[in-house]
């Protein structure tokens, strides 16, 4: 464990059952820091004894996701994702964001084969590019720490 500072903020460094990691704090002095730094310290532990976990329910994690859609992509692939997630919430429907598993997902993929547009069934690589953008949304998700996992 050791908290240093970089840029006029303090950054943690700890390793944990062997799992470096690497935070930037946004405090300015170094007992801040380390107050941070005794907090991620308990969280760890927490969720390593099963009484903390990272979870969001699923209308949070998709309405925080969608703005970033909104922000980061053209105009045309933030609608394109936008449908995508609404025909994952319709055929899926998770109650929060790791209730999102492998069997939801092989769930979601049946359910959408059935489906069809215009007389036409839904194309395999289709689906398999909406399944790209659930993916996208969970890995997003863990990049900010919303849920632990993928």
């Amino acid at each position: 464990m050791s908290v240093f500072k970089k840029n006029n903020y303090w950054y943690l460094y700890v390793t944990y059952n062997g799992i470096r990691y690497r935070k930037k704090t946004n405090v300015r002095t170094k007992t801040e820091a380390l107050l941070v730094e005794a907090e991620f310290r308990r969280k760890l532990e927490l969720e390593g004894t099963g009484l903390y976990t990272r979870n969001k329910p699923t209308q949070e994690l998709i309405t925080e996701y969608l703005t970033f859609v909104n922000e980061q992509l053209s105009p045309r692939t933030a609608k394109r994702t936008h449908g995508i997630i609404k025909n994952f919430q319709k055929h899926a429907s998770p109650k929060t964001a790791m209730d999102i598993t492998q069997s939801l997902m092989d769930l979601y993929v049946s359910r959408r084969s059935k489906d069809t547009f215009h007389n036409t069934p839904i194309s395999k690589r289709t689906i398999n590019s909406e399944i790209t953008v659930v993916k996208a949304m969970l890995n997003w998700a863990v990049k900010r720490g919303i849920i632990k996992h993928n």
